[in-house]
């Protein structure tokens, strides 16, 4: 599952860079295998976005806004987060993905 909003920050870093025909036909590609979902932002995930919003604040411990929706979308799907930003650890009630030995 790839929330909608890691697409967009995709595209935005791929606009950044000097491949961005390149990046994009392979994320394309990748999105189009059958066994990957693209989740879309919804009702619910406005809600647990704005709950990690309240329990951030209450922490002190603010993180970057397409970062919580990402998070929503995870913790609305009951998935893992594979990611290598520390700052999820801010979110207890999001599960993450836990590196694997090579």
């Amino acid at each position: 599952m790839v929330p909608a909003t890691v697409i967009g920050e995709l595209h935005h870093g791929f606009r950044k860079g000097t491949k961005f025909e390149e990046n994009s036909r392979k994320v394309r590609e990748f999105l189009a295998e059958p066994r990957v979902e693209i989740h879309p932002v919804t009702f619910r995930t406005a809600e647990i976005s704005g709950d990690f919003v309240n329990h951030l604040q209450r922490q002190g411990t603010p993180i970057p806004t397409n970062d919580i929706r990402i998070a929503a979308a995870v913790h609305e799907c009951r998935g893992s987060l594979a990611s290598n930003d520390d700052h999820f650890r801010h979110l207890p009630a999001v599960d993450l993905a836990q590196e694997r030995p090579a």
